[in-house]
């Protein structure tokens, strides 16, 4: 079974999808490991470490893909990449379908076969397998980290030289993997935390972390003026209201926006998904009346050793649910983790795996 890894830091990515221990993991389990040359540079790791592990070199993308059986990739490729492709392979990534219909329809055609990681399910059974949380949840400490570089005020509190220094409030909204561990971060450095969350369930979890769960039950007016206040006293913004099979919700508006005050930092945490806020562009900062508003791409992605660490794990452990029979690569049959990723057999729909 050869797997193959493209080079991500052509698309701007320092992460590595499968890393040395892992990659002699899988040569123990009878896999051979292709992988694209400079792959492991935004990771600082030489071809010369993956070699040693057990892998193999291939010059470029073109060679690699015509030599595996399955890719692992962080995200759908191009149309123009999918077209020099050849038939019959199986890709395997954070391929956010519902966006890219267009590239799996091209795929189909070439009879690939598609496993989509972000629809692995929600269990305990499957979250050591979950790159779609644990890229969110690094998403959340690199949204705060973010925004306290932009921020004018720290998050924690000081005393220096008898004069006492508040520390800043961080308003996080929505309590979604990418929230909590947004929260969790402002909370370790110091800030003064406010969750927003439309789920009454979330309350608990909330507190639990020591923050302040703003939980709107309708529209009364000294509910709203409490949000407001929030607003108007906050330093941060946090949106992290993402799924990974939808468009992100538009939560923050210029009616929220008005209420902070200048010199105030948003992070939309979101801008993966289309982002949270209704004034700027994924990918894109700006700033509006002294409020500044940040949409980074690939948040997960500017601390590459641990996510390139969870990403590992996680691909690996994937791949220990596909077998040969007779030379053919086939999934074990009726795995559900299996059966909930595949959006694509062979070019087909699939309802059931072939047995």
């Amino acid at each position: 079974m050869k797997v193959g890894i493209w080079n991500e830091t052509r698309r701007g990515d320092p992460r590595l999808l499968l890393l040395p221990e892992e990659i002699q993991r899988l040569r123990d389990l009878g896999c051979e490991v292709l992988i694209e040359r400079g792959a492991g540079s935004g990771m600082h790791i030489p071809d010369s470490r993956l070699e040693e592990a057990g892998a193999n070199i291939v010059e470029n993308a073109q060679q690699l893909t015509e030599e595996a059986e399955i890719l692992l990739c962080l995200g759908m490729p191009s149309l123009a990449e999918i077209e020099s492709y050849p038939m019959d392979k199986v890709l395997i990534g954070l391929l956010q379908v519902w966006r890219h219909e267009q590239q799996v329809q091209a795929l189909s055609q070439k009879s690939w076969t598609l496993f989509a990681l972000e629809h692995v399910p929600r269990t305990l059974q499957a979250q050591n397998i979950d790159v779609f949380s644990a890229m969110a949840a690094l998403s959340g400490y690199a949204s705060v980290m973010l925004a306290a570089a932009h921020a004018r005020r720290a998050l924690a509190p000081f005393s220096i030289g008898g004069t006492k220094l508040d520390s800043a409030q961080v308003v996080v909204i929505g309590a979604t993997a990418a929230g909590m561990y947004a929260a969790q971060t402002a909370q370790r450095l110091g800030a003064r935390v406010v969750v927003y969350d439309t789920r009454p369930d979330s309350r608990r979890k909330i507190q639990r972390i020591g923050a302040i769960a703003f939980i709107p039950t309708g529209d009364s007016n000294p509910e709203s003026e409490k949000w407001k206040k929030y607003l108007q006293e906050a330093d941060i913004v946090i949106t992290a209201l993402f799924a990974p099979d939808q468009p992100a919700p538009k939560v923050f508006s210029a009616e929220w926006r008005q209420h902070l005050r200048p010199g105030s930092v948003v992070v939309d945490a979101a801008a993966d998904f289309g982002g949270n806020c209704s004034e700027v562009s994924p990918g894109e900062n700006t700033e509006i009346d002294g409020v500044k508003i940040v949409a980074p791409l690939r948040l997960a992605a500017s601390v590459p050793f641990h996510a390139s660490r969870l990403l590992s794990r996680s691909f690996a452990r994937f791949l220990s649910f596909f077998q040969l029979s007779d030379g053919q690569l086939i999934p074990h049959a009726n795995h559900p983790i299996l059966q909930s990723t595949c959006v694509r057999w062979r070019g087909r729909l699939l309802l059931q795996f072939p047995s």
